[in-house]
């Protein structure tokens, strides 16, 4: 503010123009401010059902979710839920091995990661090498045979496509976006697609709606396979780790190899994620 106000009181132009325009960027990014006939930008309320479906749908909704409607018993379900599970955490902690009052502060002990064994690192070594190198790009195309997946990615207004080397153009956003390459690195990277076929793609056809046909295809044909029960019934999922600073020992965290060394303190969260068939 020191840079855009004048000793005469005026402002200056430019850094004014700046500044609004930064402040219009944070408030259409959290929604304050929205964009009519945008689909990205658009009214929060876009999302939610209209008043008349939700009066006329509400109790077969709150029945579904085990709900009373009115908040003052949910609030006060969820106090008494609160005091029962306080107490009992109160009453068990002196016998818990994973937490520690240090100093008057909860401290979570972080699980020590058992040490690899000779003979498993020997028989990781083989597996990899048994394994074929596979450009990301030919896997994505051999997966599309098999699947068709990409038959799902229509253009918004359902009419037929006219937009050139359109699987090209959307194996190249899937290899830019899935890779946080970006569609200008991208672009760089593949001379016969340019950014603006790139970009249009990315907003007429990769949309909410043609994703998920698409990833449910893949699960689908996945979930077919024989292999695919040796795993599991499909009901749960290991997911990738995140990488976060941490100021002290977390239960479920350790060191990442990957950065450890390299960006400070970081660790990697450990964590399952439960999905739906």
């Amino acid at each position: 503010m020191e840079q855009i106000a004048k000793e005469d009181g005026s402002f200056d132009r430019h850094f004014y123009e700046l500044c609004m325009l930064v402040k219009l960027r944070d408030a259409l990014r959290s929604g304050d401010i929205w964009v009519e006939g945008s689909r990205r930008y658009t009214d929060i309320k876009n999302y939610l059902f209209d008043d008349a479906h939700w009066e006329a749908n509400k109790e077969k909704y709150y029945a579904q979710l085990k709900l009373p409607q009115d908040p003052r018993r949910f609030l006060s379900s969820l106090e008494k839920s609160f005091l029962e599970l306080s107490t009992q955490v109160d009453e068990r902690f002196p016998q818990n091995p994973w937490a520690e009052i240090v100093d008057g502060n909860l401290r979570v002990k972080r699980v020590e990661v058992a040490e690899k064994k000779e003979e498993v690192e020997e028989i990781k070594n083989l597996i990899v090498s048994a394994l074929p190198r596979v450009k990301l790009p030919d896997l994505l195309i051999e997966v599309d045979q098999w699947t068709h997946f990409t038959r799902h990615f229509t253009y918004f207004s359902g009419q037929e496509t006219r937009t050139k080397d359109l699987q090209k153009c959307l194996f190249a956003n899937f290899v830019g976006q899935g890779c946080n390459l970006g569609l200008a690195n991208m672009a760089d990277c593949t001379p016969e697609i340019s950014y603006s076929q790139l970009f249009h793609v990315s907003q007429w056809y990769i949309r909410d709606d043609t994703l998920r046909k698409a990833i449910a295809e893949i699960i689908n044909f996945q979930h077919r396979l024989p292999i695919a029960s040796i795993w599991g019934d499909g009901t749960k999922s290991t997911s990738d780790g995140m990488r976060i600073s941490v100021p002290v020992n977390i239960f479920g965290a350790d060191f990442h190899p990957k950065y450890f060394g390299q960006y400070e303190r970081q660790t990697s969260l450990k964590y399952e994620v439960i999905s739906m068939k």
